[in-house]
């Protein structure tokens, strides 16, 4: 019988050396060959130079210079093949650094590289990455540079301004994201807009020929592409949204049932209370009283 390689997992506490700043940046020039692993915090890559084959959760792909993308902790990956590979890896965790009050998911480019790239990765087989050319990749190594700076010299204020740094080079990507002129690219920032549009007026009655729109794209091929990129149609994208603000609702508030089914956009209680044990499993009042709500 093959013996099960082990698993190895990175430890936030082997890495981050701030305390209350969970970011360092880990240039490796050449990059040197690493087991097959998995780690408890983010990984945004930058490929400076060289190229390799990149195994990510078993499917391989190839990697070049300019090639930017993010490993969430729960992917296992490593590199083979490696031919004259260099990179900069800027670790990081989105909770510690309470990313989610810094506005970035309102950038279609940021949801596109650090959430729908990652998550649906397979259905688009890594064509949709954020590849930069020579001259970008040069403005974002000097933003990393200014970043590694502050984060080495530990001068008086510099978490602040590291973490400056750090919106400034996410912005940057974001936005260079969204200039790219790759047909996967483009698709996937039309589906960002979508999303974004459905993340705030998820409560609504949705016209997804207006979220068609939202795209630039007729509903038809809308349709088409947001289910090739994320797996599912619009509609059941929307339902996953509102049954998942409901159970934030049903954790944190005293609404009752048919309140928290409004408030999360389903005009029915009893269709909400179906979809939910759908989703779920259990019925909404079971899970409120399963952890602890009243």
């Amino acid at each position: 019988m093959k013996k099960r390689e082990r698993r190895v997992t990175l430890k936030k506490e082997d890495h981050f050396i701030h305390n209350n700043l969970p970011l360092i940046i880990a240039e490796r020039d050449p990059q040197p060959e690493f087991d097959l692993h998995s780690h408890q915090f983010t990984e945004l890559l930058v490929v400076t130079k060289g190229q390799a084959i990149h195994i990510i959760d078993g499917r391989e792909y190839p990697v070049s210079a300019g090639d930017v993308f993010v490993i969430g902790g729960n992917r296992e990956h490593q590199f083979k093949n490696m031919r004259d590979l260099s990179l900069i890896n800027i670790i990081f965790e989105p909770e510690g650094l309470k990313m989610n009050n810094w506005f970035l998911g309102e950038l279609p480019g940021f949801r596109a590289i650090f959430q729908l790239e990652p998550e649906y990765r397979d259905n688009h087989n890594f064509e949709s990455r954020l590849k930069m050319e020579q001259e970008e990749l040069k403005k974002t190594l000097a933003i990393i540079r200014s970043l590694k700076e502050e984060l080495t010299g530990e001068r008086a204020g510099f978490k602040a301004a590291s973490i400056s740094l750090f919106i400034n080079l996410l912005v940057h990507l974001s936005r260079s994201y969204e200039n790219s002129l790759k047909p996967q690219s483009l698709s996937l920032l039309r589906i960002a807009r979508a999303i974004n549009y459905l993340e705030k007026e998820f409560a609504r009655n949705i016209d997804f020929e207006n979220l068609g729109k939202i795209a630039h794209m007729s509903l038809r091929n809308f349709q088409r592409v947001f289910k090739k990129t994320m797996g599912c149609s619009a509609r059941e994208y929307l339902i996953d949204l509102r049954l998942s603000k409901s159970r934030h609702l049903l954790r944190s508030s005293d609404l009752t049932i048919t309140e928290i089914a409004y408030a999360s956009g389903f005009n029915d209680s009893n269709y909400f209370t179906r979809k939910f044990v759908e989703k779920n499993g259990v019925s909404p009042s079971h899970y409120r009283s399963i952890r602890g709500v009243s």
